[in-house]
């Protein structure tokens, strides 16, 4: 009868022993459950895009199939165009480049180097030949749309840029592509002026 009682005793010291433990464990978790908030931070996009970025490959796309553009020297550009001939295989055009803003201009080799809100463009033998600030568009509803001004006269460029990149893990991303804006621009030439809309858009390619 005795080893009973004890065993009673004991099993009852045990029960209060795991109450008191149960309070104050709860009473550790109230704070930690009601008086912190979580933060969900949003992704910032110029953390993948910061630092030097060299093109590696241009697509170009025109509204009118009909249209054969040469882009002499390798250079691409967003511009006027200026009809060269027209034969039956279509017309011959090119880019009137006099006068193009830099983050209309494009050939491989050129680089394209972000910091943070700023944008600087080098030609192939690394010199500067456009310096910008970069403005990013909603973070919510066109997170990957930027838009550009001229850092020296002030003047916003027209249209939307948009990026996208891969980024494989926590590694930074290795390859950018951005798109261009698209303008619309009509034909025109030294003997006549054509009543015909152009628009064009183009891709870069970019890597690190």
């Amino acid at each position: 009868m005795f080893e009973i009682a004890w065993r009673i005793q004991k099993y009852n010291y045990i029960c209060k022993k795991i109450k008191v433990m149960k309070k104050f464990l709860l009473f550790l978790l109230i704070p930690i459950l009601f008086g912190c908030e979580i933060y969900e931070l949003e992704s910032n996009p110029q953390l993948n895009l910061n630092g030097p970025w060299r093109i590696i490959g241009i697509q170009a796309d025109y509204s009118d199939g009909v249209l054969d553009l040469t882009h002499r020297d390798g250079i691409y550009a967003v511009s006027p165009l200026i009809v060269d001939s027209i034969t039956d295989n279509g017309w011959v055009a090119h880019n009137d480049t006099t006068g193009i803003k830099p983050c209309f201009l494009y050939k491989n080799g050129y680089v394209w180097e972000f910091d943070y809100n700023q944008l600087i463009i080098k030609n192939n033998r690394d010199e500067i030949i456009g310096r910008y600030y970069c403005y990013y568009r909603s973070s919510f509803y066109n997170p990957n749309d930027f838009f550009l001004v001229d850092k020296n006269t002030g003047i916003e460029i027209e249209g939307n840029f948009n990026f996208s990149y891969y980024a494989n893990g926590s590694m930074p991303a290795s390859n950018l592509s951005i798109t261009i804006p698209e303008i619309n621009y009509n034909l025109g030439g030294t003997e006549r002026s054509m009543e015909r809309t152009i628009t064009q858009k183009i891709t870069l390619s970019l890597t690190r």
